[in-house]
């Protein structure tokens, strides 16, 4: 164990933690996402059933599909909001995946390079 934490330096360690703080960030982000996409089309729904004045019923949501036949515009509306939340939700994601892939590359990639400068040396 010893051994391992030679070639870890404190450089090494840091940019470890931001790269699994990035992980972790990266699966937060996409998850709040899709959640706002569904809380998105949940006020959708509502705003339009209110408007509509229907909410008195228990068939709301048959009413619902049937205002949404009606104007169909409103239906393109809600699933381009919930595709333009989720679509920010996977770019943030990619993003931060990419980050903490990265940082672990050169983490990765000095870590090699001591390794082999070490064995040339000891030659």
């Amino acid at each position: 164990m010893e051994t391992q934490d030679e070639f870890f330096s404190p450089k090494h360690n840091l940019m470890m933690n931001f790269a699994m703080w990035a992980n972790v960030l990266a699966w937060v982000a996409l998850f709040f996402y899709v959640l706002r996409a569904w809380v998105t089309a949940i006020q959708y729904r509502m705003s339009m059933l209110q408007a509509q004045d229907v909410l008195t019923s228990f068939t709301d949501t048959l009413k619902f599909w049937s205002l949404v036949a009606d104007q169909p515009y409103y239906l393109l509306s809600m699933v381009v909001a919930m595709l333009s939340l989720i679509m920010r939700g996977v770019i943030y994601y990619l993003i931060l995946k990419s980050v903490a892939l990265g940082l672990n590359m050169i983490v990765e990639t000095d870590v090699n390079y001591r390794v082999k400068q070490s064995e040339g040396g000891d030659q």
